[in-house]
């Protein structure tokens, strides 16, 4: 079984690693672009204000909806039984949140350096900065962007199951419940009050909070894709 897991999670890098490595070079890139166009108008009236986090966020999602699409059919033809998937899956995750903080972290650092060494006080790029907000130090801040990449990949792998498995059909319809929840007042508000304790700064934060999505999450991915076939549905 590990052995097992070993495999598939070379598998997973060596089709997925690419696919990183691009975004970062285009998203560093263009930040590269930005700090060269700040400091060209350096004292003039142009100011750069960026948030390092939101783009990489938005690429785990979108990575996450094709990655199962990607591995699973191939891995299964090869001899791999749907639960080793699956636990290669949630050992995945954990690898990809920590390359994807650390990168994160490591560029924040480069770049608040830069700003500093060439005192570009027109370019801004942060991360996930509390501003006004007591009691959260340098580690809570990593550890809650690490949560939000493990949440909003693992969703995104949970989608791209529905879609796999169910069709496109269905994958939409899915899709379409969540803003039809807005449309339901006493939902939205009750939803609202449990985002107060996945929400960092709020006084009802709480990390453990988020082990409740994770493992419904989880579970759910588990569900589907130990009846899911190799065959991808979505092209029906």
């Amino acid at each position: 079984m590990l052995e097992q897991i070993k495999l598939n999670l070379y598998y997973f890098f060596k089709t997925s690693w690419l696919t990183i490595v691009t975004f970062w070079a285009i998203y560093l890139g263009f930040i590269g672009l930005m700090a060269v166009i700040a400091l060209s108008n350096k004292g003039g009236n142009i100011t750069i204000i960026g948030f390092n986090v939101f783009p990489s966020l938005i690429f785990s999602f979108i990575f996450g909806i094709f990655f199962l699409k990607d591995t699973f059919p191939h891995v299964i033809k090869l001899g791999v039984d749907r639960y080793s998937y699956v636990l290669s899956l949630f050992s995945y995750i954990v690898l990809f949140t920590i390359i994807m903080t650390t990168i994160s972290q490591i560029s924040l650092f480069i770049i608040d350096k830069l700003i500093t060494l060439f005192s570009l006080n027109n370019f801004q790029f942060t991360g996930i900065e509390m501003i006004g907000i007591d009691n959260i130090g340098t580690i809570d801040i990593i550890l809650y962007e690490a949560f939000l990449y493990v949440f909003f990949f693992s969703f995104s792998l949970l989608l791209g199951s529905i879609f796999f498995r169910f069709g496109i059909k269905i994958g939409m319809t899915t899709l379409a419940i969540f803003p039809l929840l807005t449309a339901v007042q006493p939902l939205m508000e009750f939803i609202f009050e449990l985002l107060e304790y996945v929400a960092i700064g709020h006084e009802n934060y709480n990390e453990f909070a988020f082990l409740a999505p994770y493992a419904g999450i989880g579970i759910l991915i588990w569900l589907i894709i130990s009846k899911a076939s190799v065959i991808d549905k979505t092209a029906k």
